[in-house]
């Protein structure tokens, strides 16, 4: 994983944390239980987008590592002949 993007996930994922323990206190509240269903969303939607950005690192990352391998391999063979 890139540097700037592992960062990114990085405080993406404290702050969902925070959400988290967030709803636990609603719950130790005893807060309206539909109040605690919307915070619950919320946070399935910032897991959401944090895969998001993981699987668009990984694909960029995984390209242009296979990429640069294949021109390798190509340029291997080629000086063999």
């Amino acid at each position: 994983m890139r540097k700037g993007i592992k960062n990114a996930c990085a405080r993406r994922l404290n702050r969902i944390a925070g959400q988290v323990r967030g709803i636990g206190h609603m719950i130790d509240e005893e807060r309206y239980c539909i109040d605690i269903v919307t915070q619950i969303s919320a946070v399935r939607a910032a897991l959401r987008r944090l895969e998001e950005e993981i699987l668009r690192d990984h694909v960029a990352t995984a390209w242009s590592t296979r990429s640069l391998r294949e021109t390798r391999l190509i340029n291997a063979e080629r000086s063999k002949s």
